[in-house]
């Protein structure tokens, strides 16, 4: 055997003795797999629309100018499982910004600024959702007022696959002051459905409402305050990364039918059609 024959043989029996002594030799660490985010107990809405016409419950508020409407909601979630599936804690804010202001001397581009406080609780396809609003105006166009309300729901979904209807139910009474035309402290009653279908990032709706008023909510005590059907078309911004919560734009025509209550605010006339879009950004 030749002396780098000895040499190379010596090298390879240190390196095998060398690995048996030692044990396993320890691998590279594998990337740790990251669980999934847990769903946030805190969701949320912000965005605004625009409108050609105003219209709070089938009053005409303003008619003309540039109209916009900005608002803010967040949901608390509080509890889950036992009497209800869920419990939320519910706050928002809702405005009115209108560039002509409609009554001599005002100087006030701030029409109206609302703050609502409630709860949603769901059961089922239930939802039952308790609210406290309070109605003002910084710029002193109306009186302030208060009112509690409460907005009944149900996801006919599993009935009605596709075609499903979305009906509601929303009452609501003047605790302090007025937000209807009436004398004195009433109630205000909306039916509703929203029947929906999504192609895709586009979503079609068609809402509907029948409004009602009693206890003098509308003037006269009239019970029919209006009824509108709309046509609503909004488009997902899927470009927008999901990290920046879910965008979407939407556009609205509605046609409204006023009651003898509220033909007056419209100048006497019994119907109008109002063109509304908007922006919003959920998280």
């Amino acid at each position: 055997m030749t002396k780098r024959s000895i040499i190379t043989l010596a090298a390879v029996s240190a390196v095998i003795g060398s690995t048996a002594f030692a044990g396993p030799v320890a691998s590279k660490p594998s990337k740790a797999v990251k669980a999934p985010a847990a769903e946030s107990c805190v969701t949320g809405d912000v965005g605004f629309d625009i409108t050609s016409d105003y219209y709070f419950h089938g009053l005409l508020q303003q008619g003309s100018g540039f109209i916009i409407q900005p608002y803010g909601n967040l949901y608390f979630k509080v509890a889950e499982g036992g009497v209800f599936d869920s419990v939320s804690v519910d706050v928002g804010i809702w405005n009115s910004f209108h560039s002509r202001r409609g009554l001599p001397g005002q100087n006030n581009n701030w029409y109206e600024f609302d703050f609502t406080a409630g709860l949603t609780l769901n059961k089922g396809n239930w939802s039952f959702s308790p609210k406290y609003i309070r109605y003002t105006s910084p710029g002193d166009y109306f009186a302030n007022s208060s009112a509690v309300a409460l907005r009944i729901g149900y996801n006919d979904a599993d009935l009605l696959g596709a075609f499903s209807l979305q009906p509601y139910l929303w009452v609501e009474y003047e605790i302090d002051g007025k937000s209807g035309n009436g004398t004195d402290e009433g109630f205000y009653y909306e039916l509703g459905i929203n029947p929906s279908r999504t192609f895709g990032d586009l979503t079609v709706s068609l809402p509907v409402k029948l409004g009602l008023g009693s206890n003098d909510y509308y003037a006269g005590d009239e019970t029919y305050g209006y009824a509108s059907i709309g046509l609503t078309a909004s488009y997902a911004l899927k470009s927008i990364p999901e990290c920046l919560g879910d965008w979407s734009v939407y556009g609205n025509v509605t046609y409204l039918h006023l009651g003898d209550a509220a033909s007056p605010t419209n100048g006497g006339d019994e119907s109008d059609v109002t063109f509304t879009g908007g922006l919003k950004i959920a998280f």
